[in-house]
């Protein structure tokens, strides 16, 4: 069994909160303050993740085909975002935030379509109130030292009955993701 907890947790504006077949049962619970290290970022995009983390089955039930305006935060070395882009292609854009100058330098020299790297602070998103009508944190809440707070930023950021997607690890001991503490 996958240590990644695909607790896709799909939600609307409203806040109402729904499970997503295979990934029932699972939240997302702070593991403490952990940051990915980019000199590791290969790991990030290797295709045995296609396995565990099924980007394209998350990306569908999230209903991305729909969406103009994708903020994507931690986006790191752009796993989901080059999905993203597939799927967006002219409609729409993908405002691609992270911490780390040197993970959107990765995502960068990926050239991808559609998507706008952006520095973000801790625990705040550059952009509008109410200015995505999709907000994916993948792998990235339990980063945060106050993932609360950071919620609130995204449901700030959200449109009106719009989606968020959540996914993030299974808090147990596995031979890969972030540490336990």
């Amino acid at each position: 069994m996958s240590r990644f907890s695909s607790s896709i947790q799909l939600c609307t504006g409203k806040a109402e909160l729904y499970s997503f077949g295979f990934m029932r049962g699972y939240g997302c619970r702070t593991m403490g303050k952990h940051r990915f290290d980019p000199v590791h970022a290969g790991k990030l995009d290797d295709p045995r993740r296609l396995t565990s983390e099924p980007p394209g089955r998350i990306l569908d039930a999230l209903g991305v085909t729909s969406a103009r305006v994708v903020a994507e935060i931690g986006v790191g070395s752009g796993y989901y975002t080059s999905h993203l882009s597939k799927i967006i292609v002219s409609q729409g854009v993908i405002v691609a935030c992270d911490v780390s100058e040197k993970m959107l330098e990765i995502l960068n020299r990926k050239n991808l379509y559609q998507t706008l790297p952006v520095l973000m602070e801790e625990l705040h998103l550059p952009l509008k109130d109410r200015s995505a009508d999709l907000v994916l944190a993948a792998n990235v809440l339990h980063e945060f030292d106050d993932p609360l707070t950071m919620l609130v930023e995204v449901f700030r950021v959200l449109q009106p009955g719009k989606t968020v997607g959540i996914v993030d690890w299974k808090k147990t001991a596995m031979d890969f993701g972030p540490p336990l503490r």
